[in-house]
């Protein structure tokens, strides 16, 4: 591939979840031929995948370190840093020490942590990477990046590119819940009500790929309903587990791991926001949106997660 050349060093590139963002990033570090890469994201897990990308590309060419709560591997070619844990410690680098950058969710860039990254250091290029650059607050990730837009891949065109797997929308009329309902969390309590349940289980039996192992992930409204939908599908018969905020990394890769095995029962993980984006787990089949959303950022982080190619999927529901 070209490099992602721009005269002053700082570019955006938008492209649909699992459509290979960051080995774009891996290859365009190779072709910069980076000394010093920082490569920049908001939760471990991802920065884990994304360190595994980069070794994959650059072999025994590059050493590899993770900068997290968990880990501090600076004496390495290569730094993947969680945005928290780098924006607490910056004066433990200098400002020039990197000469290519790369921010990955770059729309959290706007956050406070994020901007006190983005101003401290200088490198010779930086690269932010993200499937959402329209922010529902109106925030504008485009004039941070100079509206240096070189490559654009959205959904359509990853479809098309059979760089994703196409997926089947159904839209289910539910008319045992008011969703107008001011109250949120009463919503949510409704739709985890018996009736409704019963209703939910019936289409997903309806809609699943027959003969295979269902392997879905139910995006919940709060934790209290994420809880209450884990545990009326399992008293439905389903193996379920919850996953929040307040899981640890190994538990949430535990999770991922059973759902992907099929000789695992795990069949729907009920979660909350953290498996909106940046998450692989390519071989998700299903997904449950069991809460209301006007952001359309949301509804293409959620729906992402089950588009990754993956061994014999044709598709995903």
């Amino acid at each position: 591939m070209e490099r992602l050349e721009d005269p002053n060093g700082i570019i955006l590139v938008t492209g649909a979840t699992g459509s290979g963002k960051t080995y774009l990033a891996a290859f365009d570090a190779r072709n910069f031929d980076a000394k010093r890469v920082l490569f920049i994201v908001h939760r471990e897990t991802i920065l884990k995948d994304a360190k595994q990308t980069f070794m994959n590309v650059f072999g025994a060419e590059k050493t590899c370190g993770l900068y997290t709560g968990n880990s501090k591997d600076l004496d390495c070619d290569f730094v993947f840093a969680s945005s928290n844990m780098l924006a607490r410690h910056l004066t433990e680098f200098d400002k020039n020490e990197f000469d290519y950058i790369c921010y990955d969710e770059v729309h959290h860039i706007v956050a406070e942590c994020g901007k006190k990254i983005l101003n401290y250091f200088n490198p010779e290029f930086l690269l932010g990477l993200t499937a959402t650059p329209e922010r529902m607050d109106n925030q504008d990730i485009f004039e941070l990046f100079e509206q240096n837009v070189p490559f654009e891949l959205r959904l359509r065109d990853a479809i098309n590119n059979d760089l994703v797997v196409p997926f089947h929308y159904y839209g289910i009329r539910d008319d045992l819940i008011n969703y107008g309902e001011d109250d949120k969390n009463k919503v949510s309590k409704n739709i985890a009500e018996s009736d409704n349940v019963d209703f939910i289980v019936k289409e997903i039996e309806k809609h699943r790929l027959p003969n295979e192992k269902l392997k879905a992930v139910a995006f919940c409204t709060n934790i209290a309903h994420c809880s209450l939908m884990a545990n009326e599908l399992a008293m439905r018969g389903y193996s379920t587990v919850t996953l929040t905020g307040e899981n640890n990394t190994g538990e949430r890769i535990k999770a991922f791991n059973d759902l992907q095995d099929e000789t695992n029962d795990l069949e729907i993980i009920c979660t909350v926001d953290i498996l909106n984006e940046g998450v692989d787990i390519p071989a998700i089949n299903t997904v449950l949106f069991l809460r209301p959303t006007e952001s359309s950022t949301i509804f293409l982080q959620q729906l992402g997660r089950g588009l990754r190619k993956y061994q014999n999927k044709e598709c995903t529901r």
